[in-house]
């Protein structure tokens, strides 16, 4: 079985990413192998992520994680301290550093092309995935009364015209608190201009 969702993934990869649908595909495919070969600590931000494209609400104990991550810069962003650099765990999480760190790895483990090489590839594969997680927040659990922050979720927003043959995009962690107040947290990337849909 694990030898058939390797094809898989290969096909998508070597396909190319054009669209949410192939991304969800792929981290669907993904996500079998690290359940079947019970790599959940290996892998655990690959993980993370698959877990995160396939439901439409995470408060699991990994993700409750992630969002204290961000909980102590969004308190000193609110009383108006000036952060001259975000820690270093958390700028991994919000550039997806650990996503294409342990992609890699997963590319290596199995013998598959690693596309995180090639940045154009890995780029349009990280500004489709986004695509396809808004509107999926990460939620600390109702009871949890000890944390500001209730939930942290992910969009991108296009520039409005292609330049210089490359497409520039903003992808946002989008920060709310409990009291309905919400924060940003935002990186900016392109990949060459080629068709996208979904």
């Amino acid at each position: 079985m694990i030898q058939n969702l390797k094809q898989k993934i290969q096909d998508t990869i070597r396909a190319g990413f054009k669209s949410e649908t192939e991304i969800v595909y792929l981290m669907v495919n993904i996500r079998k192998i690290i359940e079947l070969d019970n790599s959940y600590e290996k892998f655990q931000y690959l993980n993370f992520y698959c877990n995160w494209i396939l439901h439409s609400k995470l408060n699991h104990k990994f993700a409750q994680e992630v969002i204290k991550k961000f909980e102590s810069i969004y308190i000193k962003r609110c009383s108006g301290q000036k952060i001259e650099r975000y820690p270093f765990e958390l700028r991994q999480i919000s550039r997806m550093d650990k996503l294409v760190e342990q992609f890699s790895n997963f590319c290596q483990s199995y013998a598959l092309d690693d596309f995180t090489e090639d940045i154009n590839t890995l780029t349009k594969f990280l500004y489709l995935y986004v695509q396809a997680l808004t509107g999926t927040p990460l939620r600390i659990k109702i009871d949890n009364a000890t944390y500001l922050l209730q939930e942290v979720s992910l969009q991108t927003e296009l520039a409005i015209e292609p330049q210089e043959g490359h497409q520039f995009y903003k992808i946002s962690w989008i920060l709310k608190d409990k009291n309905g107040n919400i924060g940003e947290i935002s990186i900016h990337n392109s990949f060459e201009v080629e068709s996208i849909t979904d």
